[in-house]
């Protein structure tokens, strides 16, 4: 636990904003996810965090975004309820497109030792934000079936 506490204690306060912020919102999208679903739980989303008018990002909007995806991790496996990548992605897409960002969800699927794996990302501008490099392969372009997501 004081391992914890001093990671806290080194972020900056926007960040540990962002991270209680969250903390609080993934759980939600993780219940949302499992009661109706990732297109109804994505289009709640979008209603319920409207997006602005979508720009190209600029180099400091980019690295924001990654620090974004990079604390939905940590949240994602610190919280009360741990949360799959899938509600990470779906919710930092949603607070990146309320900054007016385009955000382009991605599921891809890989096969590792005879076993089956699927896994969600979010990328913008065609850089895939907080991740090591993948190995899952797209299943389709998100662009365009991102009419079901919105």
């Amino acid at each position: 636990m004081p391992g914890r506490l001093a990671a806290w204690r080194a972020l900056n306060g926007t960040d540990q904003r962002r991270l209680l912020g969250l903390a609080c919102g993934l759980p939600v999208v993780e219940l949302s996810l499992r009661r109706l679903g990732a297109r109804r739980t994505a289009s709640w989303l979008s209603r319920a965090i409207k997006p602005r008018a979508i720009h190209p990002p600029a180099a400091a909007e980019l690295q924001q975004a990654d620090r974004l995806a990079h604390l939905a991790a940590i949240a994602g496996r610190r919280g009360i309820l741990e949360a799959r990548c899938l509600s990470q992605a779906i919710l930092v897409r949603a607070l990146l497109r309320r900054r007016g960002l385009d955000a382009v969800l991605q599921v891809g699927v890989r096969k590792d030792a005879g076993q089956f794996d699927a896994h969600a990302w979010v990328e913008l501008d065609g850089h895939t934000l907080a991740q090591a490099p993948l190995q899952h392969l797209p299943l389709q372009s998100q662009r365009r079936s991102s009419a079901a997501l919105r």
